[in-house]
Formats: C-alpha cells, structure tokens, sequence
C-alpha cells in the first residue's frame, strides 16, 4: 500500500520540485524492494541500502528548505 501512495505522490512531485523528486523517486524504489523482499530475501538487502540513499537525498532536502528560507537566498539549491 505504501508502495502505491508513494508511486503516485512521486508523480506528483514532478510538478513541484527537483528536491521532491529526488526523495520520491528512490522512496518509490525502496518501498518495491523491500516487498520484493518478502519473497526474495535478497532484495531487503538492496532496498536497506535504497533506505540509505533515500534518507540522505531526505536530509538533504530538508536543510536545503531550512536553510534558504532562513537566510532568504539559495544556500543549497534544490
């Protein structure tokens, strides 16, 4: 279920922002890989790592937001 949600909220973020992208995009993969997983123990491995990729492109985000709204300019780009 929470492959489908983010498969449809990654659409979505095409029209919002590159910064979305980048977290929906490999959410959306890891979400897959982790259900794959399920049947093919294999494949949690890889979507931990996906995990791991997601979560920096996440933080990454996330200061970027901060950041540029604290200081009124582009410190990250996004």
């Amino acid at each position: 279920a929470w492959g489908i949600f983010t498969l449809y909220a990654t659409v979505v973020s095409f029209k919002i922002s590159k910064g979305l992208v980048s977290v929906f995009v490999p959410l959306t993969i890891t979400f897959f890989l982790l259900a794959v997983g399920e049947f093919s123990p294999g494949f949690k491995t890889v979507g931990g790592y996906m995990g791991i990729i997601t979560a920096i492109a996440a933080w990454y985000c996330s200061a970027a937001i901060l950041l540029n709204e604290a200081f009124g300019r582009e410190v990250l780009p996004l």
